[in-house]
């Protein structure tokens, strides 16, 4: 029988605590592979794939309020959901 590696316990601790949450919840970086990411960027990016857009639009119109709400000398930033490499500073 293989000895479990290191990343084999993490995944069996994230599934085993997630899943004995009262709302059952697994990492979403245990539902894609490389592919499946590739996938979802190129869903983001489709007229029909409105949260994105819906996103866009919340940020644009609120940044300076949501910034205010939070208080003085805080920065608001938005890690956009399509490749999480894309992150912008609000204000």
């Amino acid at each position: 029988m293989p000895i479990a590696t290191s990343p084999d316990l993490a995944f069996r601790h994230d599934v085993l605590t997630g899943l004995r949450q009262t709302r059952k919840i697994l990492p979403c970086k245990y539902l894609y592979d490389e592919t499946g990411s590739a996938l979802f960027d190129q869903i983001c990016g489709l007229d029909e794939y409105y949260p994105t857009r819906t996103e866009l639009q919340i940020m644009s119109e609120n940044a300076v309020s949501i910034a205010d709400q939070i208080g003085a000398g805080a920065v608001l930033f938005w890690i956009r959901c399509q490749d999480c490499l894309d992150v912008e500073v609000v204000c």
